[in-house]
């Protein structure tokens, strides 16, 4: 076995004083960067933000900006477009990408600044959530069958300093011989509520998915856990290219883990960053 290439991001949100911090650090084969916005705990509106490069495919050395364009932003959900706009003048979508990372930080992180947040009670949150996110994944699409509250899971409600930590990992590797040749693609989430792993096997010539594997370590209840089952539905599929959006459906989308599909498309941009630049990534 060959290994080719590997994407690795650490996103943490912490409390320090009157400041929510929600910081991304990327350090892969391809580059190394930074992403920091520090908001108002109560509001959620950007207060301060930072990007930092490190190592790119065309720069070395560091290079800090103080992104003033993003302060008065709401960084919660919905915030995408707003967020793409502010960023555009950087002609850098993976800024863009590393930054939309940090606001699903803060949401992530809100599960414990329900007070900050005008929240009476964690009932109220949950009911929140189950109304906005409506449909929108396995867990929320199947509410009925649902056996534990979102803190019943947790088992606690309150917590200091860092509030919320994220890991996911890509590693791309080659294998095989002649007509036999594959690519392995291995993909790790393992953050403060959820832990999930993905396998890709997909062929080298015509780039089709030949096995496709996926478990859930820890997830907030059994009934997410049987959309692993689904990531056999791209098995014999040619991935590369194919919009998220599509992706989604495939794995059908609203009765899936949104992580599980997250980790899929990943592995599918890195087999295309490899594809596109080679061993000079």
């Amino acid at each position: 076995m060959r290994f080719l290439l590997q994407r690795n991001w650490h996103t943490a949100v912490r409390l320090t004083g009157q400041d929510l911090i929600s910081e991304v650090t990327y350090c892969g084969t391809d580059q190394e960067v930074y992403a920091c916005l520090v908001v108002d705990p109560q509001t959620f509106i950007v207060k301060g933000a930072t990007w930092e490069k490190y190592r790119t495919p065309t720069e070395k050395g560091q290079k800090t900006m103080n992104l003033t364009q993003l302060v008065g932003m709401e960084a919660y959900l919905g915030c995408g477009p707003t967020l793409r706009r502010l960023l555009a003048p950087l002609q850098d979508s993976f800024a863009q990408e590393t930054f939309a990372e940090t606001v699903r930080g803060l949401t992530q992180a809100e599960t414990f600044l329900l007070q900050k947040r005008g929240y009476s009670s964690q009932k109220a949150y949950e009911d929140d959530w189950k109304e906005f996110y409506a449909g929108s994944c396995r867990f929320y699409s199947n509410l009925d069958q649902v056996t534990k509250g979102w803190y019943e899971y947790l088992g606690y409600h309150e917590r200091r300093g860092i509030l919320f930590n994220r890991l996911r990992n890509l590693v791309l590797a080659e294998n095989g011989s002649g007509s036999e040749q594959f690519y392995l693609l291995t993909g790790q989430l393992c953050d403060s509520f959820h832990e999930v792993s993905v396998k890709l096997v997909v062929a080298k010539d015509d780039l089709s998915v030949k096995k496709a594997t996926s478990h859930f370590l820890r997830v907030p209840d059994p009934i997410c856990g049987e959309g692993a089952e689904l990531v056999k539905l791209i098995e014999g599929q040619k991935l590369l290219s194919m919009p998220k959006r599509k992706l989604a459906h495939l794995l059908r989308s609203s009765d899936n883990c949104v992580h599980l599909i997250d980790l899929v498309y990943e592995a599918v941009v890195a087999l295309e960053h490899w594809q596109k630049k080679g061993s000079s990534a």
